[in-house]
């Protein structure tokens, strides 16, 4: 599959056709590029043996003085275990006939070719395996902030710390996440360490 990258190159009303087609991936806005990539993604992996592989070519923009990760997107969001990440030179780039005199970054000159493997029947898993990820990303992110609080206080009791993050997440929007527990589980980590004592924790001294 090589899909559109975004409105890098809009196909419908432009390449072929004098209409913007409703379902050109090109033509949408970047929240409906996604939705419909994704379910572009899904009937491919529903097309694809169990046991078999399917592979998706996709490259990254720079539009507004943002960088779209557009094949970073991808691969997060892909039904599938992804096997191979193949980097390729990007040729006749629209871009190439243009001069950025004003910018210090280096163009975009490659895209990803993404090979995943098949491993479940049906898409339909990708709900659990995209919020297994986002959880993941949650911890990742709460511990860091953890080990960060605690770098600047050296010492916080439970009730501060939980305090701080409430500041700082929208509890409502956290998925099945019980977010107080998931904070206390992670101050369990080799990260810290509990001081009867004074009914603090501290990051752990190696």
């Amino acid at each position: 599959m090589a899909p559109p990258y975004a409105d890098m190159i809009r196909y419908s009303a432009n390449q072929w056709g004098d209409i913007a087609h409703p379902h050109d991936l090109s033509q949408m806005s970047l929240k409906n590029f996604v939705d419909g990539m994704m379910l572009a993604i899904a009937n491919i992996h529903d097309a694809t043996k169990v046991g078999g592989y399917y592979g998706i070519l996709c490259g990254n923009q720079r539009k507004n003085g943002s960088y779209r990760n557009l094949s970073s997107l991808v691969e997060r969001l892909a039904p599938g275990k992804l096997c191979e990440e193949i980097i390729k030179t990007q040729h006749h780039c629209v871009s190439d006939s243009r001069n950025y005199s004003n910018k210090r970054l280096i163009r975009i000159s490659h895209e990803k070719l993404l090979l995943f493997k098949k491993t479940q029947h049906s898409s339909y898993f990708a709900v659990k395996q995209a919020e297994q990820k986002a959880i993941a990303l949650l911890d990742a992110t709460w511990l860091s902030t953890l080990r960060r609080m605690l770098q600047q206080t050296s010492k916080m009791d439970i009730n501060s710390i939980l305090l701080e993050f409430s500041s700082m997440i929208d509890a409502s929007s956290f998925l099945n996440v019980n977010w107080e527990g998931r904070i206390e589980m992670l101050l369990k980590s080799d990260h810290f360490e509990f001081i009867p004592d004074l009914g603090v924790y501290s990051l752990r001294r190696y």
